[in-house]
């Protein structure tokens, strides 16, 4: 294939794996008071704390646990790290297919092999 057909492969991929990316961005960016709840859920339980993020941040007490959102643009600026890394986290198998369907023609046979044999136990790790 000529360079310009590779290139023009990449930028195809990239869009698709980007647009995916954005597309979940957009939409855990409406729930990223439940996945900040999600996340820091784990913490609260463990020493006792029964509030959930909405409402440790109107709480004042004193065996609570409590988010410190510091800056004017902090609170924005966590909404935005929450939904984009949920984004890239829950995209991952379309930019990851994605990276291998351009990878893969390239590969020599073994190599397959030993890629496959990653993700074999790559992937049960992962969900694990």
């Amino acid at each position: 294939m000529p360079l310009a057909d590779h290139l023009r492969e990449l930028r195809n991929r990239l869009a698709k794996g980007v647009l995916a990316i954005l597309v979940v961005t957009v939409v855990a960016a409406f729930y990223y008071k439940d996945i900040t709840d999600f996340v820091t859920r784990p913490v609260l339980d463990s020493i006792g704390c029964p509030q959930t993020f909405g409402q440790l941040a109107k709480s004042k007490d004193a065996h609570c646990a409590h988010l410190t959102v510091s800056g004017l643009l902090a609170p924005f600026t966590l909404a935005l790290k929450v939904a984009l890394t949920t984004g890239i986290v829950l995209a991952a198998p379309v930019w990851l297919y994605q990276l291998w369907a351009f990878v893969a023609p390239g590969l020599h046979r073994n190599e397959k092999k030993y890629a496959y044999a990653f993700v074999g136990f790559g992937f049960p790790l992962f969900l694990a």
